[in-house]
């Protein structure tokens, strides 16, 4: 950018974060330096650092929200084999955190207490 689209830039209203980070990306792209490139360009250095500052904080940011959703509880799965069964017979589980399930009375213990873990650990 030439000085004078600089100067224009300036005088037609304040520069605005797309404004500094298109500056700051030329920057990055160019291989020269900050302080080489605000002098061939008419920027002021003192804004060009704040405004880096700035965006590198805000991506920082963005950056951080995503870890935190990506760190949210794994849908966990259980392996479930059925027979038919041997009558028609239903038992419901319902729990205080709001789930209900409904099988076979015919199902054995240990059935029921890996469904009704793995229901609560998603609670």
């Amino acid at each position: 950018m030439a000085q004078s689209d600089a100067k224009k830039s300036k005088a037609g209203g304040r520069r605005n974060r797309a404004w500094w980070a298109e500056r700051i990306e030329a920057c990055e792209k160019s291989g020269m330096g900050a302080a080489a490139y605000a002098r061939a360009n008419g920027l002021n250095l003192n804004s060009f650092y704040n405004w880096r500052g700035r965006l590198n904080r805000e991506a920082e940011r963005g950056k951080k929200k995503n870890r935190k959703i990506a760190k949210t509880k794994p849908i966990r799965f259980l392996e479930v084999s059925l027979e038919k069964p041997k009558s028609d017979a239903m038992v419901e589980i319902a729990s205080p955190g709001g789930w209900t399930i409904r099988m076979p009375s015919v199902t054995d213990a240990e059935t029921m207490s890996r469904f009704i873990a793995a229901l609560e650990g998603l609670a």
